[in-house]
């Protein structure tokens, strides 16, 4: 990733554990869902790298509270010049929509594997 120009919070609902007794025919793994809350990194082509701040079952709120003040303190520490401490280890996100690092193709092929995933494998 290039060098980033702006960090926000965004948070995700995801699956933090299995109960198989929890199982329906909505949900037949029997996931357990919660919060997901991340800084996002983006640079000026629109190329983004994430990293994870919390995870919770029970509020979001306090969460992405947690990762906006992060976002906030690294707008401030890139203000000065100055990359996030293991910047490097950052995981990708999926680009900006539209963006010069946007392609059309991958994102096809992401959302294909997540409607998979959501679906279970049926």
């Amino acid at each position: 990733m290039k060098s980033p120009v702006s960090f926000y919070a965004y948070s995700n609902i995801t699956p933090i554990g299995r109960n198989p007794e929890m199982a329906d025919v909505c949900n037949p793994s029997g996931s357990i869902f919660g919060f997901a809350s991340y800084v996002v990194a983006e640079a000026m082509d629109g190329s983004r790298v994430q990293k994870l701040v919390s995870i919770s079952a029970v509020d979001e709120a306090s969460d992405t509270g947690k990762a906006t003040k992060m976002a906030n303190a690294l707008v401030t520490r890139l203000a000065s010049g100055r990359l996030p401490v293991g910047f490097a280890e950052w995981e990708y996100a999926r680009p900006s929509y539209g963006s010069d690092a946007y392609d059309p193709e991958e994102e096809i092929f992401l959302e294909s594997r997540e409607a998979e995933e959501e679906n279970f494998g049926f």
